[in-house]
């Protein structure tokens, strides 16, 4: 099964966003989103990563059958 990985990215500069970026097995960007701060962008990771636990397991689930 291909891989999906995703990263919290610092501003490099003051006034820029914490950004939530989340990479496809090939190394391009499925989706990136600006953030307030560290914190609610490794929340966001968290839910996307769930999100995508979720699918999987409803596949698995229905596959099953």
């Amino acid at each position: 099964m291909a891989t999906i990985s995703g990263a919290v990215y610092d501003p490099p500069n003051e006034g820029l966003p914490t950004l939530t970026v989340v990479f496809g097995a090939d190394g391009n960007v499925i989706i990136a989103r600006p953030m307030p701060g560290r914190q609610e962008a490794e929340a966001l990771l968290a839910q996307i990563r769930q999100s995508i636990q979720n699918t999987i397991d409803e596949q698995t689930a229905g596959g099953a059958g």
